[in-house]
């Protein structure tokens, strides 16, 4: 009895120690001991471990046996009974899975799950959307949709792209052009993959808006001639047409009804290669030869007629001066229709510009004799104008005159030197030599040297007065007499005086026209008692200057509302049928305000007044007489003549529609004498 005693104590010792010896084994990670069913004791073969017993690592514990998953945290129970780790294939929701094998994150790291599936963010789901739909199932996993503000599915971008999907803005991913609203999918600059980024003219594909390669549509170049399009926009001839191989960008022409290849305006102006015809005034144009008129203004338009290509005494005639609250200008050369002794001809709205005239000879260089003699040769009819071949040699032929740049023939009449008669000197030449050659005396002193007659008040000393401006400089070398008060600018838009008929002849032919004839400036004038009918009446102001009396700074309105007020000079007030608005006359018109001795201010810019003709003609009235074609004429100059009309002046001339001056010889001018074209026909 008692060795079995002994032995049965043993074998519980033994069993114990065995126990004790396995458990301390199974908490050292280097351990090799068996459990009782031959297995590992450090857990290796997926079986749970509880936590030690502070012999181990803090994460080791003894195997936990297992009969089934329930025994188990993991719910999984291997074959040899003991409890295994969670994995994302043991069939089993466990670790922190959303759902079966899917969805949570370590230790299973477990796939995303399908659509249906149990979820708790976005990320445990395939298609990123974890929705609880309230249909009782709580949060699950859902298709994508292109409403759902994640990249899913078959979707390049957010919610955009792929099929079925809308478009991706730029930025947004992409796989093909097709993604994109923009058209365009290339890889982002520095970057990997691809984005939708707005088109480009230069990525050599076509693309965004573009009808062909990098052109076409609204951000590319328009496309030259051939390569497609879509609209006349996309061209660089803007002509679009289908001819046979579909819309094409087609060459330009001169009748394509745009402006394309070199032309200045619709079909018309520049040269090849559309070669257009020159363009009629009003168009667009770059030079002078894309006009009709051979006249392209300073703002780039072809003029009436070539003389309007300056700003000032181009554009400037009519009511107000230009810039002004309410002034309505107009190009200079505007012309409207009257019918007479030369039929139906377009006759000036306004007298000539000293501006004109300035172009003329900026043109001609001065030169006009060489110009009227060159123009015979081409137009023997001169445009219908009085212009005898012997008196070309009282033309200018220089701006400075030719005994100034030694031009002068030994025969030629000039001022060589300053005596009235050169017949000793020179038996050839006729006793009245000293015919002043230069362009600037013509206009502003003596036509011949020592014949005073020819001077009638062109001068700037009080009170004369010529338009024409000239630099300081050359006023004094000519004329000796006061300088120009005003800038040039306001003596190039006052009409053009003191000027010969030799001159204003050839200014009009020159322009493309010839000067009016008397019956012509009647017409102009029209059946009333006045250019505008019976009433009203010019009124006769004082010959002294009153600022802010006169017109355009006092109205009639204005100078009547002061009837009776004895502080006022009641002399300035119209009667009833006057007015100073309709006429200028006798200084009635001061614009700017008379400086020292400068009588220029009294001349209005043509147009300014209201006074109109039945058919538009500005100043029939007032402020200057007008040479005509219509004369007695000579071989002589001198004594021949041409007649001037009857308009009144700034300085009191009486007017009357059917007066005739005719003491005037063709080299003689006036200071209160200006011109006006007439043009048998128009470019």
């Amino acid at each position: 009895m008692m060795q079995s005693r002994r032995t049965a104590l043993g074998y519980a010792s033994v069993l114990f120690v065995g126990i004790v010896a396995a458990c301390s084994s199974s908490s050292t990670t280097g351990g090799g001991g068996d459990t009782a069913d031959g297995g590992p004791t450090d857990g290796t073969d997926g079986s749970v471990v509880v936590p030690g017993d502070g012999g181990g690592k803090a994460d080791s514990g003894p195997i936990i046996p297992c009969k089934t998953g329930k025994d188990c945290p993991s719910g999984v129970c291997s074959g040899k009974g003991t409890c295994l780790d969670p994995t994302s294939t043991d069939g089993v929701k466990n670790g922190t899975e959303t759902d079966i094998d899917c969805g949570g994150t370590a230790p299973t790291k477990a796939p995303a799950c399908q659509d249906a599936k149990a979820c708790a963010i976005g990320a445990d789901c395939k298609d990123l959307v974890c929705t609880d739909l309230m249909d009782g199932k709580g949060l699950r996993c859902q298709a994508p949709t292109s409403t759902d503000g994640v990249k899913n599915g078959n979707e390049t971008g957010v919610d955009c792209g792929g099929m079925g999907n809308p478009q991706c803005a730029n930025g947004q991913g992409c796989a093909a052009r097709t993604d994109c609203t923009s058209g365009v999918c290339v890889p982002p600059e520095g970057g990997a993959g691809l984005v939708c980024t707005a088109p480009t003219p230069a990525d050599g594909m076509q693309d965004g808006t573009e009808t062909d390669v990098d052109c076409g549509g609204a951000a590319a170049p328009a496309c030259i001639d051939t390569l497609k399009c879509l609209v006349g926009g996309d061209c660089t001839s803007k002509v679009c047409k289908n001819l046979g191989a579909g819309l094409r960008c087609q060459p330009p022409t001169s009748g394509d009804g745009v402006t394309n290849g070199t032309e200045t305006d619709i079909d018309c102006g520049g040269g090849a290669p559309t070669n257009a015809p020159a363009c009629i005034a009003g168009k667009n144009c770059l030079a002078s030869a894309d006009c009709k008129s051979t006249g392209c203004s300073y703002a780039n338009k072809c003029t009436i007629t070539k003389s309007c290509v300056p700003h000032y005494g181009g554009d400037s005639c009519g009511t107000g001066e230009p810039g002004m609250m309410g002034s309505v200008n107009e190009e200079c050369c505007a012309t409207a229709l009257v019918t007479a002794d030369k039929g139906t001809v377009n006759l000036g709205k306004y007298q000539v510009t000293s501006g004109r005239m300035r172009t003329f000879l900026t043109a001609v260089k001065g030169d006009v004799r060489t110009f009227i003699q060159g123009e015979r040769a081409k137009n023997p009819t001169l445009n219908g104008a009085t212009m005898n071949a012997s008196w070309d040699l009282y033309l200018p032929s220089a701006m400075t005159g030719c005994e100034q740049d030694g031009s002068c023939a030994v025969n030629e009449i000039s001022d060589y030197a300053m005596f009235e008669d050169m017949s000793g000197l020179h038996p050839d030449l006729p006793a009245y030599v000293g015919l002043y050659s230069s362009a600037y005396r013509q206009l502003g002193g003596t036509v011949f040297h020592g014949q005073g007659t020819t001077l009638q008040g062109c001068r700037l000393d009080a009170p004369g007065t010529h338009s024409y401006w000239m630099d300081k400089t050359t006023q004094t070398n000519y004329f000796g007499d006061n300088q120009a008060e005003f800038s040039q600018q306001v003596y190039d838009e006052k009409p053009m005086n003191c000027v010969p008929y030799l001159m204003a002849q050839a200014f009009c032919i020159w322009d493309g026209g010839r000067l009016e004839t008397f019956p012509e400036w009647q017409a102009a004038w029209g059946a009333g008692t006045y250019p505008w009918g019976a009433s009203p009446q010019p009124k006769p102001q004082k010959s002294a200057t009153f600022n802010a009396y006169r017109y355009p700074t006092a109205t009639d309105a204005i100078l009547r509302s002061h009837l009776g007020d004895m502080a006022y000079d009641q002399s300035l007030i119209p009667a009833v049928g006057q007015s100073i608005e309709y006429g200028d006359y006798t200084y009635s018109y001061e614009y700017p305000n008379l400086g020292t001795y400068d009588y220029i201010v009294f001349l209005d810019s043509p147009g300014r007044v209201k006074g109109r003709g039945p058919a538009g003609h500005a100043d029939v009235l007032g402020p200057m007489m007008e040479v005509t074609s219509t004369g007695s004429f000579s071989a002589d100059p001198r004594t021949a003549s041409a007649y001037w009309t009857a308009n009144g002046s700034w300085e009191g001339h009486g007017y009357s529609k059917n007066v005739i001056w005719t003491n005037f010889s063709l080299t003689n001018k006036y200071g209160k004498q200006s011109m006006r074209c007439a043009y048998p026909t128009l470019p």
